[in-house]
C-alpha cells in the first residue's frame, strides 16, 4: 500500500514537471482541481 502510494506521488510529481514544461500548467491545475474536490484527504492520488 505505501509503495503504491509512493509511486502515484513520485508519477505525479514528474507529471507535475513535465506538463509545466510544455507549458500545460492549465490542465494541470484544472485535474489538480478536480481531483482535489474528490478526494480532498489525499490531493496526490
Amino acid at each position: 500500500m505505501i509503495r503504491i502510494f509512493i509511486n502515484r506521488t513520485t508519477l505525479s510529481i514528474f507529471a507535475t514537471i513535465h506538463f509545466t514544461r510544455k507549458g500545460g500548467s492549465r490542465l494541470y491545475l484544472q485535474v489538480f482541481s478536480y481531483k482535489r474536490q474528490n478526494q480532498p484527504e489525499a490531493p496526490y492520488i
